[in-house]
This record gives structure tokens, sequence and C-alpha cells, in this order.
């Protein structure tokens, strides 16, 4: 009886480890780009400041994704983001963003990104990365 109720709680633990989803809104303040993301084109990072003045770094999607989608997001937009924490790298990952009035979704609820990389390119980009150190851009 000790092991199952030992196997029930190790299966439940991921689901109780697992981020929640965080919500901000506010002035987007600067989107800019990292070499450093899980496709081999630009990952978009966008600084958004909240209602209660606090700047929050949150990453969106590649551009070549946001373009496809037509979704645009310039300095003074206002926006409210649902984004989840990556255990993985930290970061904080835009899951929805809701900008004048439309939303748009770039994770599903887990966090899996809703955009495939090209073949191969994860490696690629990940040797880059941590050849440069996180953060850096790879050139």
């Amino acid at each position: 009886m000790k092991q199952i109720q030992a196997l029930v709680f190790l299966l439940l633990l991921p689901l109780g480890a697992a981020p929640k989803p965080e919500l901000y809104s506010g002035t987007v303040l600067a989107v800019d780009e990292d070499y450093c993301g899980r496709s081999a084109d630009y990952l978009l990072r966008m600084t958004l400041v909240s209602g209660s003045g606090v700047n929050v770094v949150l990453v969106l999607a590649p551009k070549w994704y946001l373009h496809r989608r037509k979704i645009a997001l310039r300095a003074g937009d206002q926006v409210e983001i649902k984004a989840q924490r990556s255990l993985e790298e930290g970061t904080l990952d835009v899951i929805t963003i809701k900008i004048g009035g439309k939303m748009h979704t770039l994770r599903d609820a887990t966090g899996k990104a809703l955009w495939k990389p090209e073949p191969g390119s994860e490696d690629l980009i990940r040797n880059i990365c941590k050849a440069n150190g996180p953060g850096k851009s790879g050139g």
C-alpha cells in the first residue's frame, strides 16, 4: 500500500511543481532581438512597464513567426500578457498577448511554443548561445 501511495505522489509531483501563469498589463517600453532562442531566426523580447511601474522582460517568439501572424509590437503599445516562467531557462515566456483588443496565442497552456523550429536549428542555436553566454547575440 505504501508503494502505491509513493507512486501516486511521484506521479502528481510534476503537476504541483508546474509554474503557474502570471498576468501582466502595461505599456511596451521596448522590443528587441536576441539570437539565443529556439529558432534559426532572432527571438523577440519585450520590456513591459507594468501598472505598478515595474519593468518586466518577456520572451515573445521568433521574429518570422510574429511577422507571419501579423503581430506587430511597438514602444507605447498597451498590452495584456499571460506568461509562464520557463523552468529550463528562467525566462518569462508569453503564452498569450492582447494588443489593441485582439488576443494572440504564442504558446499552449503548458508553455510549448506553437511554432516549429527548422530541423537541426535547436542544437545549432543552443551551441552558439553556450559559446557566447546567456542573452548575448551570436555573431
